[in-house]
């Protein structure tokens, strides 16, 4: 994978996507729900951990909710840093659909839903949060992260459809484009921020498959030069001279 790298100026920001929890595995919508992370999603949370202890974070941001939260703390104690919960990570308001599948919300009101899949962030969820208010507060709050942290790395945990929203709108992309592409339990996502912008730095993956973002954050090594091969000489002496054709044993070539 190929990172490109955040400017001088910019703060590399590293969206951690939380663990899985049961509502996770069952496919239900989890919203201000706060189910604490299953054994795949703490496993999810050490890996998260390892990959990107390397990076040296300034600062850990997380959303309020305790999967958020499980996740940020095993980074936390590799690294020693202070878990920091910010509000505007809080995940989507899904309002009446909190816990249920995107079937059954399909099924109590499809034409809203049909609207929250082709045209999201102009879409407010019943008795829930319009979805375009998710995208405003949490770019809001990266562009000040990064103006906090110029020229540093921070990582921040949040949700799925707030990670889906910045990425989206960094790349220009809307409408349904916000869908595109998997954001998995404890994937990483990196951005560069500033005061002005957010931008993608590089594509989201998952910690347990690939550790080369942390490589990032350390120079490759220096090759070592080449060490020519020692010509290996025969203990009895130098080796005999090299017969032409049709010569034979004991004669010579005048």
């Amino acid at each position: 994978m190929i990172v490109r790298r955040a400017g001088a100026r910019e703060c590399r920001v590293v969206l951690l996507r939380h663990g899985r929890t049961a509502l996770n595995r069952e496919g239900r919508f989890r919203g201000r729900e706060d189910p604490p992370l299953d054994a795949q999603g703490r496993a999810e949370a050490r890996r998260a951990a390892d990959l990107l202890a390397g990076l040296r974070p300034e600062a850990l941001y997380t959303s309020p909710l305790r999967r958020a939260r499980q996740t940020a703390e095993p980074l936390a104690r590799r690294c020693g840093i202070q878990i920091r919960p910010e509000p505007a990570l809080i995940d989507l308001d899904y309002g009446t659909w909190t816990g249920w599948t995107p079937r059954e919300a399909a099924a109590s009101d499809p034409e809203r839903y049909r609207r929250f899949r082709r045209d999201p962030e102009h879409t407010t969820l019943p008795d829930g949060e319009a979805v375009r208010a998710v995208a405003e507060r949490v770019e809001g709050l990266l562009r000040r992260l990064g103006a906090a942290h110029p020229g540093r790395t921070i990582v921040v945990v949040t949700h799925d459809v707030p990670i889906r929203l910045v990425v989206a709108r960094a790349r220009g992309r809307h409408g349904p484009a916000m869908w595109r592409g998997e954001v998995p339990t404890g994937s990483v996502t990196p951005l560069a921020a500033d005061a002005r912008s957010l931008r993608v730095l590089g594509r989201t993956v998952v910690p347990s498959a690939t550790a080369e973002l942390a490589a990032t954050a350390r120079p490759s090594p220096a090759p070592r030069p080449r060490r020519r091969a020692a010509r290996r000489r025969s203990p009895a002496g130098p080796a005999p001279p090299r017969r032409g054709p049709g010569s034979r044993p004991g004669s010579s070539r005048r």
